[in-house]
């Protein structure tokens, strides 16, 4: 049988790409928390979210989508930290681009997700929504990792000095990309079509 989704490992990298473009809309949602639900299992994460990201589709504008995020993290209770950053947006007029970069500020949101956090809601408030970059198992402790991202000694989590695995979720491009091992059965026996 031919599967909907597409797992290759580039040894060269260590990153193994989940593609699953090809699964129909309604699936897309489940598959994304089956299978961050079987990567991350009871870790605790540093997660990160760009604003560059979460702005490019809807034309929002990133203080006002900071600021949800930030304090949904906040009523939660999760130690974060909300970084300046360059704008890499342009605008676009009619789906064309053109030339001026977007004057919007951008921000990127570093936020500490304790062990066993991970659930269904948080993932349909945030998970489901946004491009995000999840590191599993921090290297430092949780303050220095914070205080680290905030002077930006590290701007990706595909960093290794501070964190154990990373894993990478394209919401846009339906894509996972992750350093961690990944057993291709378990995750095609996630597909329920």
């Amino acid at each position: 049988m031919k599967t909907k989704i597409k797992i290759k490992k580039d040894e060269k990298l260590g990153r193994t790409f989940i593609d699953f473009f090809k699964l129909k809309d309604k699936y897309k949602k489940d598959f994304r928390f089956d299978v961050l639900n079987t990567l991350i299992k009871d870790q605790q994460l540093f997660v990160t979210i760009n604003t560059n990201l979460c702005c490019a589709v809807d034309n929002s504008v990133p203080m006002d989508n900071i600021k949800i995020i930030e304090k949904y993290i906040k009523d939660k209770g999760y130690s974060n930290i909300v970084v300046p950053i360059e704008n890499t947006n342009k605008k676009s007029v009619f789906g064309v681009m053109l030339g001026a970069k977007n004057k919007n500020s951008s921000y990127k949101l570093g936020f500490i997700l304790p062990k066993n956090n991970f659930d269904r809601e948080l993932y349909d408030k945030l998970f489901n929504i946004y491009d995000m970059e999840i590191g599993v198992g921090l290297v430092k402790d949780e303050d220095e990792t914070l205080e680290d991202f905030r002077k930006g000694y590290f701007d990706t989590l595909f960093n290794n000095e501070y964190l154990q695995n990373n894993i990478f979720v394209g919401i846009m491009f339906d894509k996972i990309i992750t350093d961690l091992e990944v057993d291709e059965d378990e995750i095609n026996n996630l597909v329920k079509i």
